[in-house]
Order: structure tokens, then sequence, then C-alpha cells
């Protein structure tokens, strides 16, 4: 079996904590989000501790936080400090302690940890994915970190997009669709993955594509006419890999992979 690890550097995703595991919001709920933990007793509403430093000084797109992949939304209704923001829900959801959240641009990592080095040396794994790659000066450096393994470029962001010619000569590249869809205009996906997949042909390297795929039959036993166009699509774009969702193995995994392959042999 080989072994991929899914690195943060170069990027890094912010991170909500709870006083729980998970919270319940309602729709039109208020919710206080700070990096401030004195900030808990807000006038009584519910609170979202992160760690990112004045979240509200931030230019936040279109004035919303997304949770996750987008599971849940909060519309900014006012900074009310440069550290803390008052939103509201969008829509009922359950909120996980240690998940990722947006409150504008992604951080860029400034370095690699030595330790962090070592602990990916003594797994020996076979291929490094890095998050959020925006230029192909990022892979150069991963491959000073890790000389002779697969670095894998996962194009997440409107800038990965941007540079995705220059980037897929120097690695392979992953096209993370969870999170492009939230770091550029998500109208642009249908193109987006045709761009990617037209510069890994040109530049003879390996597609990876990932998140969402076939995510119904986490919770049906029939994929979704949505779930069957788009894998149609995906495997016209000839990726040289699928990443399914954990959830998707968990529930449905034999499911999952004989409607692709299905699917492949009908458009083959």
């Amino acid at each position: 079996m080989r072994i991929m690890l899914d690195l943060p550097y170069p990027g890094k995703k912010q991170r909500l904590h709870l006083r729980d595991e998970k919270m319940y919001v309602k729709k039109d709920e208020l919710v206080v989000i700070s990096s401030c933990k004195d900030r808990a007793s807000y006038n009584g509403y519910k609170f979202i501790y992160v760690k990112t430093d004045r979240i509200g000084t931030k230019k936040i797109n279109e004035n919303k936080v997304i949770y996750s992949d987008g599971e849940c939304s909060f519309d900014v209704i006012s900074q009310i400090d440069e550290d803390t923001l008052l939103v509201r829900a969008c829509m009922d959801g359950v909120i996980y302690s240690k998940k990722a959240i947006t409150i504008g641009s992604f951080e860029k990592a400034a370095y690699m940890e030595e330790e962090k080095i070592d602990l990916i040396s003594r797994v020996e794994a076979d291929s490094i994915a890095l998050s959020f790659v925006s230029d192909d000066c990022e892979v150069d450096t991963a491959r000073q970190f890790f000389p002779g393994k697969e670095i894998i470029s996962k194009i997440e962001c409107q800038e990965g997009i941007d540079n995705v010619d220059r980037i897929s000569k120097k690695s392979n590249i992953m096209l993370g669709r969870g999170d492009l869809c939230i770091y550029s205009n998500y109208h642009d996906l249908y193109h987006n993955q045709i761009e990617v997949a037209d510069a890994c042909r040109r530049n003879g390297c390996k597609l990876y594509f990932a998140t969402g795929i076939l995510t119904s039959l986490i919770h049906h036993s029939r994929p979704a006419q949505a779930d069957i166009i788009d894998v149609t699509n995906t495997l016209l774009l000839e990726p040289h890999y699928m990443v399914l969702n954990y959830g998707v193995v968990e529930e449905n995994c034999a499911l999952a992979v004989d409607t692709i392959n299905r699917i492949y042999e009908r458009i083959r």
C-alpha cells in the first residue's frame, strides 16, 4: 500500500475551537467569532474561538464566513473590534470543534517546522501533497525538504489556477474542489477543471480529482443524478486518480467504486 501525506504547508487553514465537541446553530441565530477567549460571554451569544489574530480587520469575501467546505455559512453582521465578529447563521447546522473555518483569505505558512520534517521522514511516505500551492517556487522548496518523493500540488485557490501551467511542469496535481469553491469564484469550477486537466495533459503530469465525488452515497443507497453527471464529466477529463471522501468510503465504498467503473466503461 502506498502512503500519501497531506500537508498544510505551504497554505494553512484557519481552525475553530469550541467549549464542547460540537455546537448546534439555527438559521438566523447570532454567533460571536473571536480570537480572544474573553469574548465568550459577549451578550450571551454562542461563541466560536479561532487562533487567527485580528479577524475583525480582515477583508471578508462576499461578507460571509464559511464553515468547512460549505456545510454551514454565516453572514457578517458587524465587526465588534479588531479581534471579534458578530455573525448570523444562514442555515441550521452542526459545527464541530477543530474543523476549518474561512474568514477572509487563507494564510501562508512561513516555513516548514524541523520537527515536522523529521516526522514526515520517519513515516516514509511515497507521496507528499502540499495544500494551497499558488506558485511553482513552492514546489521547488518542497523538493528540498523531501528529495525523491512524489510531490502533489493541491490546486485550491485562484492563484493556483492562474499558475497551474508552471506548477504542473514541476509536480503532479490534485484539484481540491472543496476549498477551490471557497477561495475562487465557484461559478468557474467547471471551466477551472478543464483548465487544470489541459495543463496536466500538456505537461505530462498526473492528475488527482478530490472532494465531493459521489457524496450522496453517504446518506443514500443510490447516487444522486448530479453526482452521476459529475463523475461522468470528471472521467471525460481523463484523471489518473479520483479521491473519495472518508464518509463515502465508510458508508458505501464498494458501490462508489462500482459506479465509477461502470461509468468509465460506458464512456471509454
